[in-house]
């Protein structure tokens, strides 16, 4: 299962609709989502070089308490 979820991460590197193929390796739930993309010329060819980074967004937040 692990390998099949990350065949289509990979797979989605290669065409424009990363977010899609996020929602069908992940249940909606879970939330994952692209969270930055770049593309970049890559060799003396101009051949471009593609990549993103997919997770779930969990802003972070500071917690405060008064102890005494």
């Amino acid at each position: 299962m692990l390998a099949r979820k990350l065949l289509n991460m990979a797979a989605s590197a290669y065409g424009e609709q990363e977010e899609e193929c996020i929602n069908r390796t992940y249940p909606a739930f879970e939330g994952y989502k692209v969270l930055s993309s770049s593309k970049m010329i890559c060799d003396d060819f101009n051949n471009t070089c593609k990549g993103y980074i997919g997770g779930v967004f969990m802003p972070c937040r500071l917690l405060m308490s008064n102890c005494f």
